[in-house]
């Protein structure tokens, strides 16, 4: 189960939502207005100027708060908005435990519903944050020899520059609909198995590499080149898309 499926959640679902009640929320919170009718709200904040952005992540937030708007809808979308980075947090802290996808979206849900939405600080970047502080919070115990920040609960894991460019990729690509959550997992799965295999270099071990697709696609149940064409399909296309993000 991912953090997405834990909610029930899905592109559609969310943009059904969105048509739903985007006429309703724009009269309550005049700077969703910012969105532009013909574009989907994913796309413009993928492109929007980032104080443009953090405007209608905060009327987002103030319409999801349990005590403000009180829109479980609007907190539903909010929340998808988060999906990328909740995907990827679960996937650093996946050692704590082996429901770590539901504690994510539990956490994420209740941040959502909770967040201070008067505040002046980036919504994304709090949601981020507190997330994080949260679910450790959950999962590691005040015992623990881990730092507060929970930097060293995983090991091995990339640099915080490099999570932090694989969020944007994978969330530029979600928000985009150019891949799936299928994919994002698959091709956590697939850095995973990378980094795990031992020796860790020479032949058929890259992200497509036969040893790393023989592994994956055994785990899945369907064959190294099954594996391989899925994972060639999703970095195409985002390797599209930030071509056509670096033109615009």
């Amino acid at each position: 189960m991912t953090v997405a499926e834990s909610f029930g959640l899905t592109a559609d679902k969310i943009n059904d939502l969105i048509d739903i009640h985007w006429p309703e929320w724009v009269a309550e919170a005049p700077d969703l207005e910012l969105v532009p009718a013909n574009e989907k709200l994913c796309d413009w904040l993928r492109k929007a100027p980032p104080e443009e952005a953090d405007l209608v992540l905060h009327e987002l937030a103030r319409l999801a708060h349990e005590g403000a708007g009180s829109s479980p809808d609007a907190a539903s979308v909010l929340a998808w908005v988060m999906m990328p980075s909740a995907t990827v947090l679960a996937h650093q802290l996946r050692t704590l435990s082996d429901d770590i996808d539901c504690h994510v979206a539990a956490q994420l849900w209740i941040s959502v519903r909770t967040f201070p939405w008067r505040t002046t600080g980036r919504v994304a970047a709090n949601l981020n944050r507190n997330l994080r502080k949260k679910v450790l919070q959950d999962l590691v115990p005040t015992s623990s020899p881990f730092p507060p920040d929970g930097d060293d609960v995983v090991q091995d894991e990339p640099q915080p520059d490099a999570i932090e460019e694989l969020i944007e990729i994978l969330g530029d690509g979600l928000k985009a609909e150019v891949i799936g959550q299928d994919d994002v997992d698959l091709l956590l799965a697939v850095m995973d198995a990378a980094a795990q295999l031992v020796p860790p270099s020479g032949p058929g071990v890259g992200i497509i590499g036969d040893r790393v697709s023989a592994r994956i696609g055994e785990l899945h149940g369907c064959s190294p080149r099954t594996i391989r064409r899925r994972i060639k399909r999703s970095t195409d296309a985002l390797s599209q898309l930030a071509q056509e993000q670096q033109s615009a």
